[in-house]
């Protein structure tokens, strides 16, 4: 969750004024389990964790900016103290709990871009497009072109390329199966659509949905 504010400081316990942008947990306390925060982007839960505040900080900034996330570090800041501070009891905290909440001004659940579409809506096309690549004779089957067109909808899923409707998560998934096929080049038609069919299973069924039979995916392939 993104936590947004509109203050640049806030009054400590001393009655000083510090900056938002900042670490606001104590130095000599550590938030229990660690310097963890979790955020929701592209409609997957994330968990960034470090030895140290600003290590997170960095890695949490990296993490949105690649998917897209327009933050200012005041805010990403705001979040993070506002995500620690549930688990520090209030002495632990440089300013006081109810002072950092009565700045929040909103919040974001889901730090999905608004035009964003998940690999949800339009990964059954891709799956259409590189089973329909093999509905061809044997003659015609090329391997260099089979695993270039799995390559295009690798690059789809990567949000580094496609920020609008990648998917960290199910690139890094998907690299896995696309780095064994390059490593062992199918030279066959039937290997390679049983390649295909075995991949599509193995991801439905790490989603939850429900897998097919050879059988059905040839009927549905058309792949004579």
């Amino acid at each position: 969750m993104i936590i947004l504010t509109d203050k640049k400081s806030l009054i400590d316990r001393r009655g000083r004024t510090v900056k938002v942008g900042r670490c606001l947990v104590t130095s000599m306390t550590t938030p229990r389990g660690g310097w963890r925060v979790s955020f929701i982007v592209k409609k997957n839960k994330s968990t960034v964790s470090g030895a140290t505040p600003n290590e997170v900080f960095n890695k949490s900034k990296k993490l949105l900016t690649d998917n897209g996330v327009d933050i200012s570090d005041d805010n990403l800041w705001f979040t993070l103290n506002y995500q620690w501070m549930s688990r520090v009891s209030d002495n632990n905290m440089v300013v006081p709990k109810n002072i950092i909440e009565a700045a929040v001004v909103g919040h974001e659940h889901d730090a999905t871009p608004h035009e964003y579409h998940h690999p949800s809506e339009w990964g059954s096309i891709e799956w259409n497009a590189m089973a329909n690549y093999l509905n061809v004779d044997d003659s015609s089957y090329s391997f260099n072109e089979f695993v270039s067109r799995v390559e295009t909808t690798l690059k789809l899923l990567n949000p580094v390329h496609a920020s609008r409707i990648g998917c960290i998560e199910c690139f890094r998934e998907f690299s896995k199966y696309v780095s064994m096929l390059r490593t062992n080049p199918i030279h066959k038609l039937a290997d390679a659509r049983q390649w295909l069919f075995n991949t599509h299973n193995k991801v439905n069924a790490k989603l939850g949905k429900s897998v097919i039979t050879y059988k059905q995916a040839q009927q549905l392939n058309r792949w004579n």
